[in-house]
């Protein structure tokens, strides 16, 4: 079997894994193993380092996910009456102060007995890229074309420039700046209050039509089933041929804004050029990949948009810069303390008391140690939440550019032939940015 059909059994996998459907974990466990053989084969005869650094990550990703899928098996059980960790994002948005209180104590007290499978997922990548004479980080900041003290720096920047915000912000929400009161919850409070009605996939399709792609060649889950992991997700399993989201009608603006990230993934993905190379439309940096869902999110956010589609109102407007505060502000410290683990500044069990100072500084919030685990970004991927930050820096750079063609861009034939040349070039999109200053 070739690495591409191999990639394609494990995406579908994953997917019903993710969906709530029955997914047959010995299956991953086969085809993992048979694809990191066939990467270890591979890695030796190739001199591209960008094409070497792919591979190792195939080869660590199988043993990785076998502690990724203990943990997420393990952290599934976690049950607080009807309260589950796949539903309590959904469940947060009815709750009262002490209920709340009740739920994130408990799945806060189960902490410790996760740490040491997210440790023992962390030390299986650090062991293989070392093995291969590459660092975790160092492959990371190669891939996303960052040094380490640019990324640093520019994370800090767009923080710090939220700092006042995020003090006000809890304020502006009636909220007590209270560690029950996270990430999630506020997400919900930031966009609960607004009278938002409309459903996101017929605007999308509106969406897609400019953009000339065909919607009926996604597969699209919407059903709310037990088991099914947050709001929306997206899945390639074999770009531009088949690419699947999944998620749940919740309702509300914030439903609205997740639907057009996640079918910004898709757009990407139904965009590619099939002549690529596979490995090119899967080694995709993932703060290039989050650009065009970032591009497509900042939709329902324009003022002129929100007018196109006879929504906009200055409440909303303003709900939506809110976001944006929650964003950044949490972001930089999710960014930094992944960061700061993986260039050796501190140690597996220092990260939560790090996160805890980061969160104060740049969200005025405190959270107990343990809070860390249970935010899926920090706990399941080696690092990852940096490329929010790095997506969020070129999709300012991406819009400066097609609002000079156009305000409106989205109705411009040239801005859209450009944003769908960036997104066919797979994984070569990072030097396409370069050129443009992008």
């Amino acid at each position: 079997m070739s690495i591409a059909d191999i990639y394609k059994k494990i995406s579908i996998q994953e997917y019903r894994m993710y969906s709530g459907f029955s997914y047959n974990e010995k299956k991953i466990d086969i085809l993992q193993k048979e694809l990191a053989g066939i990467s270890r084969k591979k890695i030796k005869e190739s001199k591209d380092r960008k094409h070497r650094i792919w591979l190792i990550g195939n080869v660590a990703g199988y043993y990785r996910n076998k502690f990724l899928i203990k943990l997420v098996k393990k952290r599934g059980r976690l049950r607080y009456k009807d309260v589950t960790y796949a539903n309590w994002r959904m469940w947060i948005r009815n709750s009262e102060d002490k209920q709340r209180k009740k739920v994130m104590d408990y799945f806060i007290s189960k902490a410790d007995t996760l740490k040491p499978i997210i440790k023992d997922m962390f030390d299986s990548s650090r062991r293989i890229y070392s093995k291969y004479h590459e660092s975790v980080l160092d492959a990371y900041l190669f891939s996303e074309g960052f040094s380490y003290k640019n990324l640093t720096s520019q994370i800090k920047r767009m923080g710090r420039s939220e700092i006042n915000n995020a003090k006000r912000l809890w304020n502006k929400l009636g909220v007590e700046k209270k560690y029950y009161n996270e990430y999630y919850y506020i997400n919900d409070k930031i966009y609960g209050g607004l009278k938002f009605n409309l459903k996101a996939i017929p605007y999308i399709k509106k969406i897609y039509k400019k953009f000339g792609i065909d919607y009926n060649k996604l597969k699209v889950d919407d059903k709310d089933r037990k088991n099914k992991f947050g709001f929306a997700y997206c899945f390639w399993p074999n770009p531009p041929y088949d690419v699947r989201v999944s998620y749940k009608p919740v309702g509300g603006f914030n439903e609205f804004e997740t639907a057009f990230h996640e079918f910004g993934h898709a757009a990407h993905a139904l965009t590619m050029d099939p002549k690529l190379t596979f490995w090119k439309k899967y080694d995709v940096p993932n703060g290039v990949s989050e650009t065009f869902s970032f591009l497509l999110e900042s939709l329902p956010k324009t003022k002129e948009y929100l007018e196109d589609i006879n929504s906009y109102s200055k409440k909303l407007i303003e709900r939506t810069k809110m976001e944006q505060t929650r964003f950044l502000s949490f972001y930089a410290a999710n960014s930094l303390v992944k960061l700061k683990y993986w260039n050796g500044e501190i140690k597996f069990d220092e990260i939560g008391s790090v996160y805890s100072d980061l969160l104060k500084k740049y969200v005025s919030l405190e959270v107990p140690e343990g809070y860390w685990v249970y935010h899926h970004i920090i706990s399941e991927a080696d690092i990852y939440a940096p490329s929010y930050m790095i997506a969020q820096i070129h999709v300012t750079n991406l819009l400066k550019k097609l609002r000079k063609i156009d305000r409106r861009w989205w109705n411009s034939k040239k801005a859209i032939s450009l944003v769908k040349y960036f997104m066919s070039l797979g994984g070569d999109a990072l030097e396409a940015f370069k050129e443009n200053g992008i």
